[in-house]
């Protein structure tokens, strides 16, 4: 290869990456920092999401094919990256999303208290499993069943669960015996099946790295998750510690993870510090309007977390909708969106709500109708 070669391929490489996914529910387009696009993708395209086409683009290009691509009907996301900055161009547009949602539970004095207080409609059932399987639980720090760990329970999960973006800590780091982590092991009929490892710092017991044998989908059914989780809050009450962390996850609502974590009695928050994506979503097209309804978005307005959803005719919708608005504490406001006729009939219920804001959209027209130029003219009227 010449060296002006080198140099073009040196320069290609350098430039913000694109790429395209298309599913049965609709197109999603990313740019920049793409470490979790193949997961996103999933929430507006559909579970047959697939990547379609990548480029690179430069950096003075970026926000038209946003715009552009958005216009389309596509999702159009643009991740700028630690110390990259954001487009301005696309300010007025974009709703900013953060990344990752944390998942965080203040914890009683007792593991009585801690019973009383998670036991409710949505998790009963969870607990009545978890006490017909038996599991029985340790806790290690040795470094042995740390490797064991990381190689026969860990990576496997994430291999199988995010087989595109998964990020894998590696065993390095998960030997770290100075950050005061241990593992969770639950075992079922003296087999050690599952686990999860954790970390206590600053009065907090965050829930991290999780692990099931061999990815074993039979051990997953066997409500192992939710076993691991409740064994971790009282855990973190032996410590005397203050909160608990139940990860992280994306940014969408529905009966997703974050509704799994949740259930637990667990806040949304996130870290205004750090980078949020701009998301262009046109609510003209169907599937945009039809991603909103089935996965309300969360986003942050001035340092606070809300969310929007779109609402659908029917009595169904409704009921789903005010449940999930009713649901998570940790959101300041919820917009939920729909045409005049379908807000009307449903004014009665979404008034029994206070965080609840709704807005009528006619959703045609020659031009855009970016939900966050909608949002930031109803917020400035």
């Amino acid at each position: 290869m010449s060296v002006v070669s080198k140099v073009k391929s040196k320069v290609q490489q350098a430039l913000p990456k694109t790429v395209s996914f298309s599913g049965s529910l609709g197109q999603a387009w990313f740019c920049g920092a793409l470490e979790r696009a193949p997961s996103m993708a999933g929430f507006f395209c559909g579970h047959d999401a697939g990547q379609s086409s990548t480029e690179r683009l430069l950096r003075s290009k970026i926000a038209k094919r946003c715009l552009d691509k958005g216009a389309n009907g596509t999702a159009a996301i643009y991740c700028p990256g630690p110390n990259v900055p954001r487009l301005s161009e696309l300010d007025g547009a974009a709703v900013d999303v953060p990344l990752r949602i944390e998942l965080k539970k203040p914890l009683p004095a007792t593991e009585d208290d801690l019973m009383a207080g998670i036991k409710t409609s949505t998790t009963r059932e969870d607990l009545r499993r978890i006490r017909k399987a038996g599991f029985t639980y340790r806790i290690t720090t040795d470094p042995e069943d740390i490797r064991t760990f990381h190689s026969r329970f860990y990576v496997p999960l994430i291999n199988q669960q995010f087989p595109e973006d998964g990020s894998i800590l590696s065993l390095e780091k998960m030997l770290k015996t100075g950050e005061q982590r241990e593992i969770v092991c639950a075992y079922l009929d003296g087999e050690w099946v599952a686990g999860i490892m954790n970390q206590t710092q600053d009065g907090n017991y965050a829930m991290a790295q999780l692990g099931i044998r061999d990815a074993d989908e039979a051990v997953r059914k066997s409500r192992v998750v939710s076993a691991l989780l409740v064994r971790s809050m009282q855990r973190a009450v032996e410590l005397n510690l203050e909160t608990t962390t139940l990860g992280f996850s994306l940014p969408f609502l529905g009966k997703g993870p974050i509704w799994f974590k949740a259930k637990w009695g667990s806040a949304l928050t996130f870290e205004p510090r750090r980078p949020t994506m701009q998301v262009l979503l046109d609510l003209r097209h169907a599937a945009i309007r039809n991603a909103l309804a089935t996965c309300p978005i969360l986003h942050s307005e001035e340092g606070a977390l809300v969310a929007t959803g779109w609402l659908e005719p029917g009595e169904a919708p409704l009921k789903a909708l005010a449940r999930e608005a009713e649901r998570y504490t940790g959101i300041a406001q919820w917009y939920i969106l729909g045409e005049t006729e379908t807000l009307a009939a449903a004014s009665e219920v979404l008034a029994a709500n206070d965080r609840v804001i709704p807005l009528a959209i006619t959703p045609t027209g020659p031009e855009p109708i970016w939900l966050g130029t909608y949002l930031k003219s109803h917020r400035s009227g």
